[in-house]
């Protein structure tokens, strides 16, 4: 690994103060853009990013805010679009989703006349970090945005991510949506500026997310580990440390822990701090019988959830100790953890909670408790995510993990 050197932020400040006193702080700052935009854009415009690009660039998200700024302070909308969707993958291995999506939400309204290429790739990741920060509202109204795009490529992801959200939500009507993505796909706009990104190659993605989606909450794991691996070998973006652990949980839930364990290796190299598999090997030595090893990663998981930094984390730690608990033999505390869990944060952890209720019995009484909390102004937050943190704080206090 390279070495990195840091100001002091005290000698930072002098060293600005003495290039706007010489007359080249200008200068510095346009030059600072052109690098990281040189960088961000070293594989051409993409859609999701490329995870290739955001290892290099992940410990220099605060060079790309920077950047971003001196872009939006010149009116450099196209610049600073092509910054954020390029460097897009930093930002989710650093954990700033929360800054990449305050940046690409104040840029997107700049694009929609300037470059409509550029406006539904940053309008993609609107969507795609709001999901990540489980902030449906902006998730729907991107989706909205993305089926009205003046590009048809566009239209198909827009169509696409809907059908992923009908899919999520647990609804079978997706058919329609997935149709008209399809159609959109197959009619591309001869106007658009697509040659410089992958939005082709999204839409189909997209598309096979949803399918993948309705297989695993249907219980067909085998029709959802094929199509997982078929995204994992497709798609070297975000959506790979899903579409990994989603084969690999697949793969858990046939049977075949040794391997889940082989496939969610893949993630690795990337050093994911969050999304890093660490449920599938806690599952997978569930099934192996070895629980010690799995406690160790249940126990790491719900500690990190127990801060509540990672939005829903909590609803997933909860399945893990109801699936230790289930496998220490206590059924009923197993069934009290699945009913304080709410729902699964990402499609895996929904079909994954439906097969344990369904295993401790209770699979219609958890099905309905879970429609519940998405009715408008239920005191729960989000898929349930107030009331599960609170359980589990609870539970690793009366574990003594606390």
């Amino acid at each position: 690994k390279a070495t990195r050197f840091r100001l002091l932020e005290t000698v930072k400040a002098y060293a600005e103060d003495r290039l706007v006193d010489a007359g080249e702080a200008v200068t510095a700052r346009n030059r600072h853009l052109a690098h990281f935009h040189g960088l961000a854009m070293s594989e051409g415009r993409k859609v999701l990013g490329s995870l290739d690009v955001g290892v290099r660039l992940r410990h220099d998200c605060p060079n790309i805010v920077a950047a971003f700024e001196t872009a939006a302070d010149h009116d450099q909308w196209v610049t600073a679009g092509e910054l954020l969707t390029g460097s897009q993958c930093a930002f989710h291995l650093d954990l700033r989703m929360i800054e990449a999506s305050n940046a690409l939400t104040r840029a997107v309204p700049h694009l929609a006349q300037i470059d409509s290429d550029v406006h539904g790739c940053v309008t993609t990741q609107i969507w795609y970090v709001s999901i990540v920060l489980t902030d449906f509202a902006s998730a729907v109204a991107a989706a909205h945005a993305l089926r009205h795009s003046p590009l048809s490529e566009f239209r198909s992801i827009g169509w696409g991510v809907a059908a992923f959200m009908m899919a999520f939500a647990g609804r079978r009507s997706a058919d329609e949506l997935l149709s008209r993505a399809e159609h959109e796909r197959s009619t591309p706009d001869p106007h658009s500026a697509t040659p410089l990104s992958d939005a082709h190659a999204v839409a189909g993605w997209i598309m096979l997310v949803s399918h993948q989606t309705v297989a695993f909450l249907d219980g067909d794991f085998e029709r959802s580990r094929d199509l997982s691996l078929e995204l994992g070998r497709l798609s070297r973006t975000s959506i790979l440390s899903e579409s990994v652990q989603e084969a690999a949980l697949s793969q858990v839930l046939l049977g075949q822990p040794e391997l889940a364990l082989a496939t969610v290796a893949q993630l690795d190299e990337f050093e994911f701090p969050f999304n890093d598999g660490t449920q599938v090997r806690a599952l997978a030595h569930l099934a192996l019988g070895d629980a010690d090893t799995a406690t160790s990663y249940i126990r790491r998981m719900a500690a990190r959830a127990a801060t509540g930094v990672f939005p829903a984390e909590s609803n997933d730690a909860m399945f893990l100790l109801a699936a230790l608990t289930h496998h220490e033999g206590n059924d009923d505390a197993a069934r009290r953890l699945v009913f304080s869990a709410g729902d699964g944060r990402v499609p895996g952890s929904k079909g994954f909670s439906r097969h344990l209720a369904k295993q401790l019995g209770i699979i219609d009484e958890y099905t309905a408790d879970v429609a519940a909390l998405y009715v408008p102004g239920n005191p729960h937050g989000p898929m349930g995510t107030t009331r599960s943190l609170h359980a589990l704080r609870a539970e690793l206090a009366r574990r003594g993990w606390a």
